[in-house]
C-alpha cells in the first residue's frame, strides 16, 4: 500500500474515534447542539421582534403629537419604551453569550477537527474509496449549520435592530430620551458577530471552513497522485 494513502487512512481512523469522543462526551451531551441552537435561533429573532415592535410603539406614540403636545408624560413613557428595548437587547446578548461561552471550546474544537477530517474523506473520495465514511463527517457539520445558524441569525437581527432604531422618530426626545436611542443604535451598530477564538460563527465562518476542506483536500490528493507516480 502506498505510504500516503496508508497515513491518510491512520488518520481516518483516528478522527473518527476523536469524533465518537466528542459527541458522546457527557458533558457535550448535556447541552444538546442541535436543540440548543434551534432554540436560540427561534429566541433571537422572538426577542428581537419584542425589540423592534418596542421602538415601533414609541414611533406611534410620537405620531400622534405635536412638539407643542409632546409633554413630559410622553417623554417618560417614551423613556420606558427606551429602557425596555435596550434591556432585551442586554438580555439577549447575555443568553447569545453564555451559550457561546458554554459551547464555543467545543465548537471551536469541532471545527478544527471537521476540516482535517472532511479534507481527508474528500481526498480518498477521489481515490474512488467508499462514500460511507462521509457519513460522520456529515453529521458532524450538520451539528455545526445548527449553531452557526444562531450566530447568523444574531447578525441579521441585531442589523434589523439598528436599521428600526434608525427610523424611529426622535424629533421630540429630550436629550435624555435621545442619549438613549443612541445607546441603542450603538449596541446594534453593524450588526454583532459571535466569536470564539477568532473563529466567526455564522454562514460565513461555515462557509469559509468549507473552501478550507476543498482546497486542503485537493492539495492532499495531488500529492497523493504525486507519490504514486515514484
Amino acid at each position: 500500500m502506498n505510504p500516503l494513502r496508508s497515513h491518510l487512512m491512520g488518520y481516518e481512523r483516528i478522527s473518527t474515534g476523536i469524533l465518537i469522543i466528542i459527541l458522546t462526551n457527557s458533558n457535550f451531551s448535556q447541552v444538546r447542539l442541535d436543540i440548543s441552537a434551534l432554540y436560540m435561533v427561534s429566541y433571537v429573532r422572538r426577542q428581537a421582534y419584542i425589540i423592534k415592535e418596542i421602538l415601533k410603539k414609541t414611533k406611534t406614540v410620537q405620531q400622534k403629537y405635536t412638539s407643542k403636545t409632546y409633554d413630559d408624560t410622553n417623554q417618560r413613557r417614551t423613556r420606558e419604551f427606551l429602557i425596555l428595548a435596550i434591556k432585551n437587547h442586554q438580555a439577549l446578548v447575555r443568553a447569545t453569550s453564555s451559550l457561546t461561552d458554554e459551547m464555543g471550546t467545543i465548537i471551536y474544537v469541532l471545527f478544527m477537527v471537521s476540516i482535517l477530517f472532511f479534507a481527508v474523506m474528500f481526498c480518498l473520495a477521489l481515490q474512488k474509496m467508499t462514500f460511507i465514511s462521509f457519513i460522520p463527517v456529515l453529521t458532524l457539520n450538520l451539528y455545526l449549520l445548527f449553531y452557526t445558524s444562531v450566530g447568523q441569525s444574531w447578525v441579521d437581527e441585531t442589523q434589523e435592530i439598528f436599521t428600526t432604531a434608525c427610523f424611529t422618530p426622535w424629533r421630540f426626545f429630550n436629550k435624555s430620551n435621545i442619549s438613549l436611542l443612541l445607546v441603542l443604535m450603538e449596541n446594534t451598530r453593524n450588526g454583532q458577530r459571535i466569536k470564539k477564538a477568532n473563529l466567526s460563527l455564522d454562514r460565513r465562518g461555515f462557509t469559509s471552513q468549507f473552501n478550507i476542506v476543498a482546497s486542503t483536500g485537493l492539495t492532499l490528493y495531488q500529492a497523493f497522485q504525486r507519490a504514486g507516480q515514484y
